[in-house]
Order: structure tokens, then sequence, then C-alpha cells
């Protein structure tokens, strides 16, 4: 895993934390900014993976289509943690829409449970504003 996250230039690149949590509970830490580079690299097949594969992830992910747009987006939570020391939420992706993409990567501190829809309401609202999603 190590190997891949230095191939793809992905964040800290640290796995500490275990191998099946170091993206959750560990330190692997990733700037809005270069997630944002990162789905680019993914959704022009530029990755250090094979294309094929980059294919496969890109279909993984979408989560919406509708008759005007495409969304691929993934959720990401590291628990909800205290006011002094608040839990992350995430809501990252891309939405096609006939020639144009928009790509998106929004975190958000979660102190509780009840504002973790916010993660995906709050960028949702801002895209429908936009015009970029929505009827």
């Amino acid at each position: 895993m190590q190997k891949y996250l230095k191939k793809f230039s992905y964040g800290n690149q640290n796995i500490s934390g275990g191998i099946d949590k170091f993206w959750l509970e560990g330190q692997l830490r990733i700037s809005a900014v270069n997630q944002v580079e990162f789905l680019e690299s993914l959704y022009l097949n530029k990755l250090s993976a094979s294309k094929e594969n980059q294919l496969i992830v890109k279909e993984a992910l979408v989560t919406e289509a509708a008759p005007e747009y495409l969304v691929h987006s993934k959720t990401g939570f590291s628990g909800v943690g205290t006011e002094s020391n608040p839990g992350v939420a995430w809501w990252v992706g891309w939405v096609e829409k006939e020639t144009e993409v928009y790509f998106f990567a929004f975190n958000m501190d979660i102190d509780n449970e009840s504002k973790l829809p916010l993660r995906k309401s709050i960028p949702t609202k801002i895209m429908e504003s936009e015009g970029i999603i929505g009827g």
C-alpha cells in the first residue's frame, strides 16, 4: 500500500495505524487541493496504474446518474470527535456535465454525528446554486 500512495503522491503517504484502518484512524492526511489533483489524475487516466483499473475505479465511484450529469464520488469519515478534537468528514469527487467536468473536495470537522449529512448537503447546495447539478 505504501508503494501506491507514493506512486500516486497521495497526501502525506503515512500508513501507520494498521493496513485496514490507516485512512480512517491512522495518520494519513491529505489536503482538499491534493485530493482534487488526485481525482483529476484518475479522471484523465494519468495515475501510475493500469488504464483498466482506473476505469474500474471510476465506474465504482458513480453515485448519481441523471440525464444531464453524472456524479462520481466517495465519502469518508474518521469518526466523531469532540469539540476540542473533532473528527473529519469528507465528500470528494467530480461531476460530468455535457463537455464540462467539475471536481470537488469538501471536508469538515465533526464533533456530533448529527452533523454528518452536512458533508454532502453543503457542497450539493453549492453545486445546485451554480447550475452544475439538480433541476
